[in-house]
């Protein structure tokens, strides 16, 4: 499935998203406004979710999708569900180092590794 900011697909029991745009600034609000939607969207209150985040395309991300990332950190934990991030640049890595995002968000490499951590089958399926 493609969504105006995410690219979505299911692998296995896990919803995988690539954010799409390269560059997200609070000085964007309506590319912030998409992306948050989109990925809360993901993520419905009371429902069980295995998310990873990719942002293997983004460059250069500002502190202005933090709370939706931390959102959905809740949202998933509260339902016995999961988020995983990856494929984060030097400069996103730390953006969410320097707010300690780090260090209660489950970060990885890259999209496989981050998959793999859910133990779940390679085999994928669009959505």
């Amino acid at each position: 499935m493609q969504n105006a900011k995410l690219a979505v697909r299911h692998v296995g029991g896990v919803i995988v998203a690539e954010v799409l745009d390269e560059f997200i600034d609070r000085l964007d609000t309506q590319v912030v406004d998409e992306i948050s939607q989109e990925l809360l969207a993901l993520a419905p209150k009371g429902a069980q979710v295995k998310l990873v985040v990719d942002f293997g395309r983004v460059e250069f991300m500002g502190s202005s999708l933090l709370g939706t990332l931390i959102r959905l950190r809740v949202r998933t934990a509260e339902q016995d569900g999961a988020l995983k991030i990856c494929a984060l640049n030097a400069t996103v890595a730390e953006t969410l180092s320097i707010v300690k995002l780090d260090q209660i968000l489950d970060i990885y490499k890259d999209q496989q590794s981050a998959l793999d951590s859910f133990g779940k089958p390679k085999s994928e399926t669009e959505a």
